[in-house]
């Protein structure tokens, strides 16, 4: 990273990258088909990320010679592989936390551009978030107390600060789907409030081709990928499914607090 780029403006570099894409997206798609492309925005996004990302890497962990010069260096002189793992470290360790980070931020975006209108708000952080956050603490089979899902973004009815559901935003099933799923399982446990509240799942690359992978989706309300390389069934859909399923859900819940009355 050049000298003269501070952190601030590397982070609003990358921000601008995802804001293109998306905006690009929204444009060719409209809000009701880009999701299904999220998939593919972030991974477009791989190399102009990159070419941000291996600049700042070498800048704090390669000697100044070594940073100008690596190809020759390795070489002449073995040793230089080491820092460059080292490089290839701290690449590893920026672009997951991009990826995951961003792809919440565009599955929230996406999803408010739809459900807004309909008086259902997306939150990622705030109060609302943190006192579900707190709410859905529970003990798991092995003792462990702070067992809940990933929970990414609280989607609520606007007008009741009603929590509809909340979503868990992951890259790739390989990252922590189980924890959702255990805690998915252990439902009974949470305060009676949030008893209703339905657990869905966004994925932008996998399309549940492996059988285990499918199976433990579907013990979710819901799992939704970015992507259109996927078989959908009732429980695991394209993206473009979501909102009208969460504005089904919110429309239940105001059908059934009117017939109470």
């Amino acid at each position: 990273m050049p000298d003269s780029e501070s952190e601030e403006e590397f982070w609003q570099s990358i921000e601008k990258i995802f804001d293109e894409l998306l905006s690009r997206a929204l444009k060719q798609y409209g809000p009701e088909g880009a999701g299904n492309k999220l998939g593919e925005v972030l991974r477009s996004a791989e190399m102009s990320v990159v070419k941000k990302v291996v600049p700042r890497a070498i800048a704090k962990h390669a000697d100044p010679q070594i940073a100008l010069e690596l190809t020759k260096l390795i070489e002449r002189q073995p040793d230089a592989i080491g820092a460059l793992r080292e490089v290839g470290v701290s690449i590893a360790n920026s672009l997951r936390p991009i990826a995951g980070q961003r792809f919440t931020k565009l599955v929230s975006v996406i999803l408010s551009r739809q459900l807004d209108p309909q008086g259902i708000a997306c939150a990622t952080r705030g109060e609302i978030k943190r006192r579900v956050s707190d709410g859905l603490l529970i003990s798991g089979p092995d003792g462990e107390q702070d067992l809940k899902p990933d929970i990414d973004i609280v989607v609520y009815d606007k007008a009741t600060e009603k929590v509809i559901a909340i979503v868990s935003c992951k890259t790739t099933l390989a990252e922590r789907i189980m924890q959702t799923v255990r805690w998915k399982e252990a439902i009974a446990n949470i305060p009676s409030q949030y008893r209703d509240v339905k657990v869905f799942l966004v994925t932008a690359w996998d399309t549940f081709d492996n059988p285990t992978q499918r199976n433990r989706a579907r013990t979710l309300d819901g799992a939704y990928a970015c992507n259109e390389d996927i078989v959908e069934d009732d429980r695991i859909k394209k993206f473009d499914k979501l909102a009208p399923d969460i504005i089904a859900l919110r429309d239940r819940m105001i059908d059934r607090r009117t017939r109470l009355f």
